[in-house]
């Protein structure tokens, strides 16, 4: 199943990207590793706190499930919360970057996901990134995330693929 996602994902990735601009020479801040790691951090913070708060109100107050079956089951009864809580994450890691090339951890943050001519990369393109990450970047003990620590353009495997760069939002001319 693996293999076959990976597969899947590439061939997309390798579709969305053969329309991506190439290298343009603004001069931007790239965001390090430490940064990105921040972000991220931040993101699954959010991601956790709002997904606890979604299995609260509709399993425990909505269909009335208790605290100590939600613990012993380890998930929903009806699984509606994982499906809201699937949505938010869509929408938080992949929705406002595509859109605005921020999450809410990378608002905080203060870095931003661009494309080489510094626009935002819009869903599909966010969404295959994501992917690359999971499938790619992070299962060789997380050295396509590392890989932004001695990079020139501080860029992880995924990031290279979709012609992607994370950057300070303090950075001139984005």
């Amino acid at each position: 199943m693996y293999l076959l996602l990976l597969v899947i994902t590439i061939v997309a990735a390798l579709f969305l990207r053969k329309n991506s601009p190439e290298k343009f020479e603004i001069k931007i801040k790239h965001a390090g590793f430490f940064s990105r790691w921040i972000g991220l951090f931040l993101d699954n913070i959010i991601n956790l706190a709002v997904c606890v708060l979604i299995l609260y109100v509709v399993d425990v107050l909505i269909f009335r499930s208790s605290i100590n079956e939600l613990a012993a089951n380890g998930q929903s009864k009806y699984r509606v919360s994982e499906i809201i809580c699937s949505l938010f994450l869509l929408y938080n890691l992949t929705y406002l970057v595509g859109k605005k090339g921020q999450s809410w951890g990378r608002t905080i943050k203060g870095i931003k996901v661009i494309d080489y001519a510094g626009n935002t990369i819009g869903f599909w393109k966010a969404l295959i990134r994501n992917l690359l990450a999971m499938l790619i970047s992070g299962p060789i003990l997380g050295l396509g995330y590392l890989w932004t620590i001695w990079d020139k353009d501080k860029q992880a495997w995924h990031d290279k693929i979709m012609k992607t760069y994370v950057i300070d939002v303090e950075s001139p001319n984005i």
